[in-house]
């Protein structure tokens, strides 16, 4: 959830009577390593880069509802592994009941006019239907697709008699999203009844997170530059609804509006462009990059992470990995000094 807190604190910078004028730079990044188990094949790695300033193609639009409590779903309470310990259902029970409470809040927000005109709807009901696309944290693929269908159930909590919950899912009416968190047949149900939404609206933001992994706090965002590299300028005018969620828990919903800037940004100098969402697939060259990657197998993953292992907490040293398939400009690590200092290189 740090990547978001930070984001939502340079989005305050920049909208306050302190701002000075400068862009804010956020950057959310980690490494999700796992203990051997079944939680390993899930890790990944992985950093964002967001520029916060204005004439965005990209706008922080209406509320946004957050929720927080005290779960232990997974932490690090040892200081001599950087392996979490993990209570694998609690953790995903904790995710699906942050999206059906943030989701609930949020919905309540947009009831007020104010917050309805911002988003421009214009009379539409504030439900999934209001928005375009989702992305949502991604610890693993499957995780949202049960979120999102908990943004569905959401709805059908509100208006269960609406024709398109005929069928099967009329056993869940009047039933409390938050009774049914755990539940596999209304799981089943829902994440059925969502699938053509889900296909439409969430899965043009998973390549990234399909291929790379969880990386934790770059998890949301990394969904979003895939959505954008995916649709580019077709998202202007799109409504998009994020889900952010870190354990322990935090969790916040919140609302970007897709827009064609004006060009009055200090990036669309000559003889740059201005900053469209456009430019920002051109440039990330997501799916080259992707497909630039070095495959290693199981066994090569398995004896780096041993490594990682047994330097973990360790002073006095320089790392033994082999940086030749690291790219052209990569920072990594040189050494470690015995005060614990560390130096990079860049190749």
């Amino acid at each position: 959830y740090g990547g978001t807190a930070a984001l939502l604190n340079s989005v305050a910078w920049v909208e306050s009577s302190a701002w000075d004028g400068r862009y804010a730079l956020v950057v959310c990044g980690d490494i999700a390593v796992y203990a051997p188990g079944p939680a390993r094949p899930t890790g990944g790695g992985g950093a964002v880069a967001m520029l916060v300033g204005p004439d965005a193609p990209l706008v922080m639009a209406g509320p946004r509802a957050t929720h927080a409590f005290e779960v232990y779903d997974f932490y690090k309470p040892r200081g001599d592994t950087e392996y979490a310990t993990v209570d694998g259902k609690l953790s995903q029970d904790a995710y699906l009941a942050s999206v059906d409470t943030c989701w609930s809040r949020l919905k309540a927000k947009l009831g007020a006019p104010a917050a309805a005109e911002q988003l421009g709807l214009n009379g539409s009901p504030a439900d999934l239907r209001a928005f375009d696309y989702v992305c949502m944290h991604s610890p693993y693929n499957k995780l949202v697709q049960k979120g999102f269908a908990r943004l569905l159930y959401g709805d059908f909590a509100d208006d269960a008699t609406a024709p398109r919950f005929a069928g099967d899912a009329q056993r869940w009416a009047g039933v409390p999203p938050a009774n049914t968190v755990g539940d596999r047949e209304a799981e089943k149900c829902f994440v059925g009844l969502a699938k053509p939404d889900f296909e439409a609206k969430c899965a043009p933001s998973d390549t990234a997170s399909r291929q790379v992994g969880n990386c934790y706090t770059a998890a949301l965002y990394m969904n979003l530059l895939s959505l954008v590299s995916a649709k580019a300028s077709s998202l202007i005018g799109a409504r998009l609804l994020l889900f952010s969620y870190g354990s322990g828990a935090v969790a916040t919903a919140f609302t970007l509006i897709g827009r064609e800037p004006s060009g009055g940004s200090a990036l669309a100098l000559p003889p740059a462009s201005p900053f469209t969402l456009e430019r920002i697939a051109t440039t990330a060259q997501l799916a080259e990059r992707l497909t630039a990657r070095t495959c290693s197998d199981l066994p090569t993953l398995t004896r780096a992470l041993e490594l990682r292992e047994e330097r973990y907490g360790q002073a006095g040293y320089e790392p033994s990995g082999d940086v030749g398939a690291l790219a052209l400009g990569t920072y990594y690590l040189a050494a470690v000094d015995e005060l614990h200092r560390r130096t990079y290189s860049r190749k």
